[in-house]
C-alpha cells in the first residue's frame, strides 16, 4: 500500500522535483500477474522501497498468479476473503486473524444477534412443547457373588463376573420374545398408547412390540453389575409402573430358570434311574445263576475262590522251588568241600556248636604252637594240648557230618513239596480251563453290572442332592431400586435448555451472517480488491457533500473537495522531476465520481506546484449552453490542443474542456477520438505540463477509453466503494493495457469501512498549499 506521510513543510516543490528522482511504475507483470512497484528516489524512493518490503514480508502470496476474469474475480465467496483482510498482526502460523474475526462480529452482531434470540427462542419453546415426555428408571443387579446356601452345585451356575453373559442377559431382555411376555401380562394390545395396527393379531401384537420396545431403554450401566430399565411415557405413573413391571419380571425370568433347571433336571434324573436299576437288576440275576451253573464262589474283591487257590499254588511254588533249588546248592558245596579237616570246611555249615567247636579248635593250635616252640615236643604239657586238638577235630568232622546229613534231608522234603505243588496247580489250572466260554459270558456280565451299577449310584446321589435343594436356590437377580414416579418431564432445565439453543443460535447467527456476506460481490477493502481483480488499491476517498453539479460544472472548483485525502494519489501521479506524466482517470461505471477524483487529482498536483492540464475526455451528463473550444474539436479538426486551453488561476492549473457542442452524439464518439489525433493531442500536452490529468469515459462504454489508456503512463480506476460489482471491474479491466493500473475506492464510509478492515481509518492527510514560484 502506498505509505501515508507527509511532505516537509516550506520546501519549494521545484528544489523538491529536482532533488528528487523518482519513477514509479505499478504494473502486472503478466495480465493479472503479480503487481511490481519500483521506487527510486532519495526521500519518497525509500520509503516506497521500505513499505513495499514490509508487505512483502507480511503476505507470500500478494497478489493472483495469473489475471482474474470475471468469474474466477467472484468465484471464492466475498465472506471468506473478510476474514483474511485485518492487517493486524495474526497468531503464529496465520490460522487464526483475531482482528478479522473481531470485525466480522462487529459489523454483523444486530444479524446475530437476531438470528440467536430467535432460533433460542423458538428451540426452548419447541422443547417445552414437544418435550413432555416422562421417564422412570427400576435398578436391577446381577450379582456375581456365588451364594450357596449348601456345599451341592446348582444345574445351572450363577452368572458370575462374565461381561458377555451380562450383555446377552441385555439383549434377552431387549428381545423379541420377552417383551411379548410384558405385552401379554400388561395386556398392552388393548391400550390405545401401545396397541398396534395390523390385520391380524399376529401383526397388531408385533406392532405393539415394536411401540414398547421405542419407549423403553433397557442397557447396562457402564462397567457395573447394574442394568437400567427406564420406561418413557407421557404419564408418570404409567412410567413407573412399565419400569417396574419389566424389572421384576426380568427379575423373575433368571430365579425361575435357576429353580426350574434344578427341578427338571431332578425329574429327569428319576426316569433314568428307573432305567438304570432294572438293568442291573437283569445282570445281577443273570450272573448269579451262571455262577451257581459253574460252581464259582464269590471270594470279594471281584474275584472267585478258585481264582484265589490258583493265585495262592502258584506262589507257593514259586517258594518250594527256591527252597529246594537252595538246599541242593549246599549239598553240592558241601560235597565239593568234604568234611576230613577243620580248616577246610565250607562257609556254608552253620550252626551254634559247630561254631563253637572251631573257635576252641583254634585257640588250643595256637597254644600248642607257642609252647612247642618253647619247650618242644617233648614237653608233656605240649603233648597235653596236641591230644586236645585230636579230640576237638574228631568232634568237628562229627558235627560237620551231622550237619550234611540234615542238609539232605532238607533237600528231599523241597523235592517232595514241589512236586505236590505242581500236581495241585495242574489240577485247578486245569478246572479252571474247563469252564471255557460260560466263563467269559460270566465276566462280561460282570463288567456290565459294574458299570451299571457305577452310573446308577451316582445319578442317585445326584438326583437326591437336587431333590433337597428344592426351594433353595438363591437368585443372582433382583430389583434393588424401583422405579417412582417422576415429578416433571424428562427434559432438561430451563436454563440448560437456553444455553444450549443460545449456543447453537450464535452458531446459526454466525453461518446467516456469512451467508449474507458470501452473497456480497462488491468490493469492500484493499485485500479483497487485490484478490479479486489482482489490482491494488492506492487510495481510500469518503463521500463528501459537493458544492455543485461535478459533471456540469464549468469549473473544478464546484467539484467535492476531496484535497484532504488525495496525498496518496498525488505522490503516486508526480512526475517526481522527469518527463511529463499522463495520468488517465476512469471508471468501470459511470456515476461512480472519476470526475471528481480527476479534477481534485488536479488541484492536489496544482497546490505541490506542478503544472497540471486537466483534460476533460467525458462526454457530460448535461452539456452548457455555450460549449467552449475542447479536445473533440481539437482531434476534429487535428489542431493544437492550446487552442483549447483554459487556465483556472485560483487552482493554479489548466482545463481542456471536452468540446463538441449539443450536437454530440456519445454513440459516434469512438470514430471521432480516432487512435493517432487523440494519441498526438496527448503527446502535445505531456510535453507542455507536469501533469496530464485525464478525465477519461467509462471504460465499458466508450471505446476510445482504450486509447487513452495506452497513452497514459497510470490508469486510475474509480470504484464506488461497495457498489460496483467485481465482476464489471474485472471486465473493464481488460479492456485495459496491463501496465500501470491502479484502483480508487470512492464514496466511502468511514464508520462501515472501519468494520471491514483494521488500520485503515480515513484521515485527511491535506498537503500545505505550495506556492509555485514565479518563472
Amino acid at each position: 500500500m502506498p505509505p501515508h506521510y507527509r511532505w516537509r513543510a516550506g520546501a519549494s516543490p521545484r528544489s523538491r522535483r529536482q532533488g528528487e528522482s523518482s519513477t514509479i511504475s505499478t504494473r502486472r507483470s503478466a495480465p493479472g500477474g503479480p503487481l511490481n512497484r519500483r521506487c527510486t528516489n532519495s526521500a519518497y524512493g525509500w520509503v516506497r522501497r521500505l513499505s513495499v518490503t514490509r508487505l512483502s514480508l507480511s503476505k507470500t502470496n500478494f497478489r493472483a498468479a495469473s489475471q482474474p476474469t470475471a468469474a474466477t474475480a467472484l468465484g471464492v465467496p466475498a465472506a471468506l476473503d473478510l476474514w483474511q483482510e485485518a492487517t493486524s498482526p495474526r497468531l503464529p502460523g496465520g490460522l487464526v486473524d483475531v482482528a478479522a474475526i473481531l470485525l466480522f462480529l462487529r459489523r454483523n452482531l444486530v444479524r446475530i444477534l437476531v438470528v440467536a434470540l430467535a432460533a433460542t427462542a423458538a428451540g426452548v419453546g419447541g422443547c417445552i412443547l414437544l418435550m413432555n415426555s416422562y421417564e422412570a428408571t427400576a435398578l436391577v443387579i446381577i450379582d456375581p457373588r456365588d451364594v450357596k446356601v449348601t456345599q451341592t452345585q446348582d444345574v445351572l451356575a450363577n452368572i458370575g463376573p462374565d461381561t458377555i453373559a451380562i450383555e446377552s442377559l441385555v439383549q434377552v431382555a431387549n428381545s423379541d420374545g420377552f417383551l411379548g411376555r410384558v405385552v401379554d401380562r400388561m395386556n398392552l394390545m388393548a391400550d390405545p398408547d401401545y396397541a398396534g395396527l395390523g390385520a391380524s393379531d399376529a401383526v397388531r401384537r408385533s406392532a405393539t412390540i415394536d411401540k414398547l420396545r421405542g419407549r423403553l431403554k433397557i442397557g447396562r450401566r457402564g462397567t457395573t453389575y447394574l442394568v437400567d430399565i427406564t420406561a418413557v411415557t407421557k404419564d408418570a405413573e404409567r412410567s413407573a409402573a412399565l419400569a417396574n413391571t419389566v424389572a421384576g419380571m426380568l427379575a423373575e425370568d433368571q430365579a425361575r430358570l435357576r429353580s426350574s433347571s434344578n427341578t427338571d433336571a431332578a425329574a429327569f434324573l428319576d426316569e433314568k434311574l428307573d432305567t438304570l436299576r432294572e438293568r442291573l437288576h437283569t445282570a445281577e440275576v443273570a450272573s448269579a445263576a451262571l455262577k451257581a451253573k459253574l460252581n464259582i464262589t464269590d471270594a470279594g474283591q471281584g474275584g472267585t475262590l478258585q481264582e484265589r487257590r490258583i493265585a495262592e499254588l502258584n506262589q507257593q511254588l514259586v517258594l518250594a522251588t527256591a527252597r529246594a533249588a537252595e538246599t541242593k546248592a549246599r549239598i553240592d558245596e558241601l560235597a565239593r568241600a568234604g568234611t576230613a579237616s577243620p580248616d577246610r570246611l565250607p562257609g556254608s555249615l552253620q550252626s551254634a556248636v559247630l561254631t563253637g567247636l572251631r573257635q576252641d579248635y583254634a585257640r588250643l593250635t595256637r597254644q600248642v604252637a607257642e609252647q612247642r616252640s618253647i619247650y618242644g615236643d617233648r614237653y608233656p604239657g605240649v603233648q597235653s594240648l596236641a591230644a586236645q586238638v585230636d579230640d576237638l577235630r574228631r568232634q568237628i568232622s562229627a558235627e560237620a557230618g551231622r550237619i550234611v546229613a540234615s542238609t539232605r534231608s532238607d533237600a528231599q522234603e523241597a523235592a517232595g513239596r514241589v512236586a505236590t505243588l505242581t500236581a495241585d496247580l495242574r489240577r485247578a489250572q486245569g478246572d479252571s480251563g474247563r469252564q471255557g466260554s460260560d466263563r467269559v459270558r460270566l465276566d462280561e456280565i460282570d463288567r456290565e453290572a459294574r458299570a451299571d451299577r457305577t452310573v446308577y449310584e451316582q445319578l442317585l446321589d445326584r438326583q437326591k442332592q437336587l431333590s433337597e435343594l428344592r426351594g433353595l436356590t438363591p437368585t443372582d437377580v433382583r430389583v434393588v431400586s424401583q422405579a417412582l414416579p417422576p415429578a416433571r418431564p424428562s427434559r432438561p432445565k430451563l436454563p440448560v435448555l437456553v444455553g444450549i439453543f443460545a449456543i447453537l443460535g450464535l452458531g446459526a447467527g454466525c453461518l446467516a451472517a456469512l451467508a449474507g456476506e458470501a452473497g456480497r460481490r462488491t468490493l469492500l477493502t484493499r485485500r479483497g480488491a487485490e484478490k479479486a481483480v489482482g489490482v491494488e488499491v492506492s487510495g481510500l476517498l469518503p463521500r463528501v457533500p459537493a458544492r455543485g453539479t461535478a459533471q456540469s460544472a464549468p469549473s473544478p472548483s464546484l467539484s467535492p473537495d476531496l484535497g484532504p485525502w488525495m496525498g496518496d494519489l498525488s505522490r503516486i501521479a508526480s512526475p517526481g522531476g522527469g518527463q511529463g506524466r499522463v495520468v488517465l482517470v476512469t471508471s468501470a461505471r459511470p456515476r461512480e465520481g472519476k470526475t471528481t477524483v480527476a479534477r481534485n487529482l488536479a488541484r492536489s498536483l496544482a497546490n505541490v506546484g506542478e503544472t497540471v492540464l486537466l483534460l476533460e475526455a467525458s462526454l457530460p451528463s448535461q452539456v452548457a449552453a455555450t460549449t467552449p473550444f475542447g479536445l473533440l474539436d481539437v482531434v476534429a479538426q487535428g489542431c493544437s490542443p492550446e487552442r483549447g486551453f483554459i487556465d483556472v488561476p485560483h487552482l493554479g492549473l489548466t482545463r481542456l474542456p471536452f468540446g463538441g457542442g449539443r450536437a454530440t452524439r456519445p454513440e459516434s464518439l469512438d470514430g471521432t477520438l480516432g487512435a493517432g489525433r487523440l494519441a498526438a493531442a496527448i503527446r502535445t500536452c505531456r510535453e507542455r505540463f507536469d501533469v496530464v490529468v485525464i478525465d477519461g469515459p467509462a471504460i465499458r462504454e466508450a471505446g476510445y477509453a482504450t486509447t487513452l489508456a495506452a497513452a497514459a503512463d497510470l490508469s486510475l480506476v474509480v470504484v464506488e466503494w461497495d457498489a460496483t460489482p467485481g465482476a464489471d471491474i474485472v471486465a473493464a479491466l481488460d479492456r485495459l493495457r496491463p501496465d500501470d493500473v491502479t484502483l480508487v475506492f470512492n464514496k466511502v464510509d468511514p464508520t462501515r469501512y472501519a468494520r471491514y478492515e483494521t488500520g485503515a481509518a480515513l484521515t485527511p492527510t491535506r498537503e500545505r498549499a505550495a506556492v509555485r514560484p514565479a518563472a
